[in-house]
């Protein structure tokens, strides 16, 4: 059930909207305990990173944005879809490790390797989140719209880089994406690779002609991206910073570039 829907059944249905407010109550109550509030300060200090680092991802913005407005009813709502919380599960996850290698410590080896994910591949777009090479060869075979876009202006190939899938980056430039295509923010696959932390993809983009100087609807480029926030891997690797510092410069005067 999606948040939409539980709000929904919440206003038709007097009976389940008590149960969820008692629901909440609870947790409440709960919290109350030192242990609970402690471990509650902890889960607060990681959501506030995560957040700051996810406001803008469509999938995400809405949930961060209601939790601001509504708390804790909020949260209730957004953990009854499984699809959201595997989604929010994996960013955590990923977030975490970010955090552990920018301090310089060695994730255990649980940690290594994110977790096999499951997606239902209906569409290209699905296939580039999934990685999945043999259904992006498929889409393409059936002359699937390469460089189609969904409904915030991503192509296959931002998704890909999103979701840090080099061997699909790969096939989909092949396959003839553009490296320049824009989202309705302005940003490109580039400036995606970027603002994640994507180190493989980004270098892969710049190999293939991705246009280091172009800029995003805030006037930013990717190497501005990619050095903004202190959390973001990137600030601190310099083989990815030189190449995108030399990019912008062998672009010279072509502001498109």
């Amino acid at each position: 059930m999606s948040p939409a829907e539980l709000q929904q059944r919440m206003k038709d249905d007097p009976e389940f909207a008590k149960q969820m407010q008692e629901q909440a109550k609870r947790y409440e109550e709960m919290m109350q305990s030192p242990e609970m509030q402690a471990a509650a300060r902890a889960q607060q200090e990681m959501m506030a990173g995560l957040a700051e680092e996810l406001k803008d991802h469509p999938d995400f913005k809405d949930f961060f944005a209601a939790v601001k407005e509504r708390g804790q009813e909020a949260l209730t709502e957004y953990y009854q879809d499984d699809e959201f919380v595997r989604k929010f599960g994996q960013a955590m996850q990923e977030y975490q490790q970010r955090k552990m290698a920018a301090a310089g410590a060695q994730a255990p080896p649980a940690a290594q390797a994110a977790p096999e994910e499951y997606f239902e591949i209906n569409d290209i777009f699905d296939a580039a989140k999934a990685g999945d090479v043999e259904a992006i060869e498929d889409f393409a075979a059936t002359n699937v719209d390469m460089n189609g876009v969904d409904e915030e202006g991503r192509t296959a190939l931002h998704l890909a880089v999103a979701y840090d899938k080099l061997e699909a980056t790969r096939v989909l430039i092949n396959e003839g994406c553009n490296v320049n295509a824009t989202d309705k923010g302005g940003n490109t696959p580039l400036v995606y690779a970027a603002g994640y932390g994507r180190r493989e993809p980004l270098l892969l983009l710049l190999r293939s002609g991705a246009a280091a100087k172009k800029v995003n609807a805030k006037g930013q480029t990717a190497l501005d991206i990619a050095t903004a926030d202190e959390r973001n891997p990137l600030t601190k690797d310099e083989e990815v910073l030189t190449k995108l510092k030399e990019a912008v410069a062998a672009a010279g005067a072509f502001t498109d570039q």
